[in-house]
């Protein structure tokens, strides 16, 4: 293993090797573009043979989330999960072909030959593509376990206390040994900085007890413990809580260190990457197929100009509202009717008005039915509630 994630390499996960493989030749092809360019920026991350590199390291780690959750899980969890997967592909690849870049020069800097310049390739497609991603998807598989378990637990309030649990064997590290049976009530502190994955490869976890079966741990002892157990660079940015903070990555990741004006560069670039992934996927998955809310009798589809109208909407949470498109089904069905009115663009269109919510903040779908055709086709979604100023004709209640 490589320097990145060298201090927590003696714990790897038992069925590490169902890491699903990498496209290497996506890479290779990315690297090619690169040497023809004569160096590498964060502007190529638009360009067509970059951002396939981060389309297929973002299959990999939407892999992890699948097998991390399970079909319980909120929507929004899984969409905002995989929102920060696909950014983190993203920084990761940019930070690989930044380094694959600056290997492009000898040390009279001169450009390579391009057999020099492939060694230089193969090099740093095994460390990032090959270790390091392995330990990531280790991660992420482990991340989206905790970020759904967190959400069934939340379910049932405070009526049962949470204690945190090794894998209780050899491998265990002997400082997460010291967090074995730690006790605490769900809205304890503690969970805020210590809910696992607490490392690299981490395979402890927290299970759900009766109230009064075990007594409550010291929590400020146990904060201690824990800082001390993360007391590194490469360590500390394991102080969160997948599920609370809905995210598979840690903020402090190194992939994340970039000037700030790098940083917008590659978040433009990025969402547009993914805007445009999205609405692919939107179209092959999508387009006819019909959805239902058991409070509105009639089917709902969406059509290709629906799914450009929900992409282009404005909005708060821009990225979760996007990936939101691709569960359509299902936030159709959980959300709740709340009437219709007239359309504003065509008094003969009738719409129908959905809510919704997206990282707790309420926003409406716009269904529009078009009387004469006997179809309602979804149309667009917003965060602003003006858009309640449509509906004429509530749901009679039963």
């Amino acid at each position: 293993m490589t320097e990145l994630y060298a201090e927590d390499t003696a714990t790897l996960a038992a069925d590490d090797n169902d890491m699903p493989p990498f496209d290497d030749e996506a890479f290779r092809k990315a690297a090619e573009y690169i040497y023809k360019n004569g160096g590498y920026n964060s502007s190529m991350l638009r360009c067509r043979p970059v951002r396939e590199v981060i389309k297929v390291t973002y299959h990999v780690f939407k892999e992890a989330i699948d097998r991390g959750i399970t079909h319980k899980t909120p929507a929004i969890v899984t969409d905002t999960l995989n929102s920060n997967a696909f950014i983190f592909s993203g920084l990761k690849v940019n930070h690989s072909l930044s380094e694959l870049g600056l290997s492009l020069t000898d040390n009279k800097r001169g450009i390579k030959s391009f057999n020099d310049f492939n060694r230089e390739v193969e090099r740093i497609n095994e460390k990032y593509n090959r270790n390091y991603l392995r330990t990531e998807y280790n991660h992420a598989v482990a991340s989206a376990q905790m970020a759904a378990k967190w959400h069934d637990l939340m379910e049932d309030g405070d009526e049962y206390d949470l204690q945190y649990r090794t894998s209780g064997d050899e491998k265990v590290r002997s400082e997460h040994r010291l967090l074995d049976g730690l006790t605490f009530a769900a809205d304890d502190p503690f969970w805020d900085r210590y809910m696992p994955p607490n490392g690299w490869n981490c395979r402890c976890t927290v299970v759900q007890i009766r109230k009064g079966k075990y007594p409550k741990s010291d929590s400020q002892k146990a904060i201690e413990l824990g800082d001390a157990m993360t007391d590194s660079p490469k360590l500390n940015i394991f102080r969160f809580n997948p599920g609370k903070d809905l995210t598979l990555f840690p903020g402090k990741h190194p992939y994340f260190k970039t000037s700030e004006e790098t940083k917008e560069l590659i978040d433009i670039a990025l969402m547009r990457v993914r805007t445009k992934e999205i609405r692919e996927t939107a179209r092959n998955i999508l387009v006819d197929k019909s959805f239902s809310n058991k409070y509105f009798n009639k089917p709902i589809t969406i059509t290709n100009k629906g799914i450009k109208e929900w992409l282009n909407q404005p909005h708060r949470h821009i990225a979760e509202k996007n990936e939101m498109l691709l569960e359509m089904g299902n936030i159709i069905k959980e959300a709740k009717y709340l009437g219709r009115g007239e359309d504003k663009h065509n008094e003969s269109i009738v719409a129908h008005i959905f809510e919704t919510a997206i990282n707790g903040d309420k926003s409406w779908i716009i269904v529009r039915e078009f009387p004469r055709e006997g179809i309602c086709h979804v149309h667009s979604i917003s965060d602003s509630e003006n858009i309640l100023n449509r509906i004429q004709e509530k749901p009679s209640e039963k």
